[in-house]
């Protein structure tokens, strides 16, 4: 039922996306679940899309204009005019599966210590073609750990408990153009309470060439790892310095990353990667036969190629990672990505 009080607020920034804006409002326009609002942020588009968006009549669709500042202003600008008790904050070409609000409120329903739950994806060409997917672990244990060194959550697929949200630091607008804001967010949140992804293809990512994540994917994995150290410092006594913890996260996500090891800081990350575990009060006799095991499972294995690489030349990494690279790029089906 619809009422004057919406459940949740649909946020979509909008920057020149008229190919797909009315599509995407579209998919949660026609959502099983209905008591919710959209709120639309144009942030200085140079096309159509306003005007496209302006046509559309639905009495929950609220519609705001700002200077082109980038995504992180518009997504704030968005959520301090929202009403609802549960925030999605949903690109302009990404869509919404019917039942995705509906079963995410149905999640939270279940759990009230959960602050964040997303889905997995299907990822869409600019033709609405399936291309790939991608399918985050789902666990609270997994993601907890599994986040520390790599976004585990599609921005587009993520509903937030608004109480769980600080509302003078909702993405931060404060770092450099190519920083990596909703990864920062999601890390912040997984203090608040539990954390889950529901294992259905229940949001649409549409891969676009000319998007920022593909157009800076290097400044945004170098952004993403420096958030990721920088958590580390803040939170483990085994790190004393920024570099040292970025040499870390390289040893776990440097073969995803396809990064050179190039032995600037020559900790023992096997060791250490011990250590964090048993900070963080997680035992691995006790995981065997969880997701969360085949996370740790998986970081161990990087953790051993990449010693292993500190030792080769430089030039037989960059073989490795063209083939490498080569592979990724054939493959259909993908994990995650930062």
């Amino acid at each position: 039922m619809v009422t004057n009080n919406p459940l949740v607020s649909v946020i979509i920034p909008v920057y020149n996306k008229r190919k797909f804006i009315k599509e995407t409002i579209d998919s949660v326009v026609n959502q099983s679940y209905q008591n919710f609002e959209i709120i639309v942020v144009d942030d200085g588009s140079t096309d159509n899309s306003i005007d496209i968006v302006n046509s559309l009549s639905d009495s929950r669709l609220r519609v705001f204009s700002q200077p082109n500042s980038g995504v992180e202003r518009a997504r704030n600008y968005g959520f301090s005019n929202s009403v609802g008790s549960f925030i999605t904050f949903h690109d302009a070409d990404d869509l919404m599966s019917q039942d995705r609000l509906k079963k995410q409120i149905d999640f939270f329903v279940s759990n009230e210590a959960l602050v964040l739950v997303g889905t997995w994806a299907n990822v869409i060409d600019v033709s609405g073609n399936v291309i790939g997917s991608i399918c985050p672990p789902t666990s609270n244990d997994a993601l907890r750990l599994a986040h520390i060194f790599r976004n585990q959550f599609i921005s587009s697929s993520v509903m937030i408990r608004k109480t769980a949200i600080n509302p003078h630091l909702v993405f931060n607008e404060t770092r450099n153009p190519y920083f990596s804001e909703d990864y920062d967010l999601w890390l912040r949140l997984l203090g608040k309470g539990t954390v889950a992804n529901i294992p259905e293809k229940l949001t649409s990512y549409r891969r676009l060439k000319s998007s920022r994540s593909q157009d800076d994917r290097g400044s945004l994995t170098k952004s993403a790892r420096q958030i990721s150290a920088e958590w580390l410092v803040q939170n483990s006594k085994h790190f004393t310095s920024l570099e040292a913890a970025n040499s870390f996260v390289s040893s776990i996500n440097g073969l995803d990353d396809l990064t050179i090891n190039d032995r600037r800081s020559l900790i023992n990350s096997r060791e250490t990667y011990r250590k964090l575990l048993g900070e963080l009060g997680i035992s691995e006799k006790q995981t065997r036969f969880t997701e969360l095991h085949s996370v740790i499972v998986c970081h161990k294995l990087h953790i051993l190629i990449w010693s292993l690489l500190a030792k080769l030349p430089i030039r037989f990494h960059k073989f490795l990672f063209f083939l490498l690279s080569r592979f990724k790029s054939a493959k259909t089906i993908r994990y995650i990505w930062e």
